[in-house]
C-alpha cells in the first residue's frame, strides 16, 4: 500500500512498511536546523514591494517563504530528489507536454521564490481564473498569504504531474509517493502550526496525496495504435476468409 514494494495480501496484519515510516520521520538534525525560523534576505528583497499597510504580516510571511525554501532544498537532496529537481526533458518524454499542462519542479519553485516570480499570486483577488471553493479564503488573504498559497500549490503540482504521467508500476510513480510522504512530514512538523489561518484553510481544500488540479488524459502510444491497426487488419482478413469458405460450401 502507498508505494510499498510487496503484495499487501501476503503481509501479516500488524506489518509496518519501514520505508513509509522512514519517509515520515524527522531527524533531530532536521529539527534543530528547521527550528531556526530566520529571515532569508534574498527572498525578502524579492517581495519587499508588498511591505506596506495592505500586508501587515509581511515580515512573518517572508520568513515562512524562507522556511519553504529550506524544505525544497531538503526535498532536492532526499532520496530520488533528482527526479523532481529539474524540468522534464522533452527528449526523455516526447509526449510529456501533451499530457502535463502545468510543468513544475523544485528548481523552478526555488527560482520563482528568489526572483519574485510568485508576485503574480498577490493579484489573485482581481482575477476571475480561480477555484470557486476557495474564493472567500483568497479574498481575505493578504498579498503575502496568497504568495505562500502559490508556493504550496506548486509543490503539490510537482507530485501531481508525476502521478498523472506515470503508471503506478513505475519507479517514478513510487518516487512521487516517497516525496509526498516526506513533504507532508515537513509540512506537519515545521509549517502547519506557523501558517496564518487563511493559508491553513487553503491547504484544507487540497489533497496533497492525490492532487486533482487537472484530470489525467489517457493517450494511446504510437505502438498501441499500430497494434490496434494490425489487429483490425487480421480481423478483416479472417472475416474475408470465413466468407470465402461459406461461399464454397454453398456451391
Amino acid at each position: 500500500k502507498d508505494g510499498c514494494y510487496v503484495e499487501v495480501k501476503a503481509l501479516p496484519p500488524q506489518w509496518i512498511c519501514h520505508r513509509c515510516e522512514w519517509d515520515r520521520e524527522i531527524s533531530s538534525d532536521e529539527t534543530d536546523e528547521m527550528s531556526l525560523f530566520s529571515m532569508n534576505r534574498k527572498i525578502k528583497a524579492a517581495y519587499i514591494k508588498f511591505n506596506d499597510h495592505d500586508c501587515p504580516n509581511f515580515t512573518y510571511c517572508a520568513m515562512l517563504l524562507g522556511l519553504m525554501a529550506q524544505i525544497i532544498n531538503k526535498l532536492k537532496s532526499y532520496d530520488y530528489g533528482y527526479i523532481f529537481s529539474d524540468p522534464v526533458d522533452p527528449n526523455d518524454a516526447p509526449n510529456y507536454h501533451d499530457i502535463i499542462k502545468t510543468p513544475m519542479d523544485y528548481s523552478t519553485i526555488m527560482s520563482k521564490l528568489e526572483d519574485g516570480g510568485y508576485a503574480e499570486f498577490a493579484a489573485m483577488r482581481n482575477t476571475n481564473e480561480r477555484n470557486d471553493s476557495v474564493d472567500n479564503e483568497v479574498d481575505s488573504q493578504t498579498a503575502m498569504e496568497r504568495i505562500l498559497c502559490g508556493v504550496i500549490r506548486d509543490i503539490n503540482q510537482v507530485f501531481h504531474n508525476c502521478l498523472v504521467f506515470n503508471s503506478e508500476s513505475t519507479s517514478f510513480y513510487r518516487a512521487a509517493e516517497v516525496h509526498i510522504r516526506k513533504w507532508e512530514a515537513y509540512l506537519n512538523h515545521f509549517v502547519i502550526h506557523r501558517l496564518p489561518q487563511n493559508v491553513r484553510r487553503f491547504i484544507e481544500t487540497i489533497n496533497l496525496s492525490e492532487p486533482s488540479m487537472q484530470s489525467k488524459e489517457i493517450k494511446p502510444t504510437p505502438n498501441a495504435v499500430k497494434e490496434l491497426e494490425d489487429i483490425k487488419t487480421v480481423v478483416k482478413s479472417d472475416k474475408k476468409t470465413i466468407e470465402n469458405c461459406a461461399n464454397e460450401i454453398e456451391t
